[in-house]
């Protein structure tokens, strides 16, 4: 939220006429450009040098305030998420061949299918890549040929 708020005042703080002045006569592609020049400037100093260690969590948490992470000083973001997939991943192996057979069996999906998985939870979605995860050659053939509703009660079961 601070993030959104900052970028936010600097883009209203860098619109032509508010911090600095443009001689008449300039073409508004020129303006324009002024404008993103300068803003993309002190975004990129602000992200760097101001937010470099801090990052927003994505939701709430169960009292209502927001997740937030503390990135050890000298850190960067990068090097913090690299270190949190290699806590989240154990075997990078097995994942390639994991994103493999969603990859095949959502292609070989009709559209109709498609579209109605698309709307599932995340919880749904979830549920569906470790069915997908779970299943041998044959089941993945027998799965893509399954129309959606099958598919939603199957994944519905196994919540349960």
């Amino acid at each position: 939220m601070i993030q959104f708020l900052s970028t936010v005042i600097l883009a209203f703080i860098f619109m032509p006429g508010v911090l600095y002045k443009i001689p008449k006569g300039y073409p508004l592609i020129v303006i324009a450009g002024i404008h993103a020049v300068l803003f993309a400037i002190v975004y990129m100093l602000m992200q760097k040098y101001v937010f470099s260690n801090y990052v927003e969590g994505m939701s709430p948490a169960a009292d209502g305030k927001v997740n937030e992470i503390t990135i050890p000083a000298g850190m960067s973001n990068d090097d913090a998420l690299k270190e949190m997939d290699k806590l989240s991943t154990p075997d990078k192996k097995d994942n390639d061949e994991n994103d493999e057979k969603i990859t095949a069996i959502l292609s070989k999906l009709s559209v109709e299918t498609t579209k109605e998985l698309s709307k599932l939870s995340a919880e749904r979605m979830t549920a569906l890549v470790k069915i997908i995860n779970a299943m041998d050659l044959d089941k993945m053939d027998m799965f893509v040929k399954m129309p959606a509703d099958k598919i939603i009660e199957m994944i519905d079961k196994s919540l349960k």
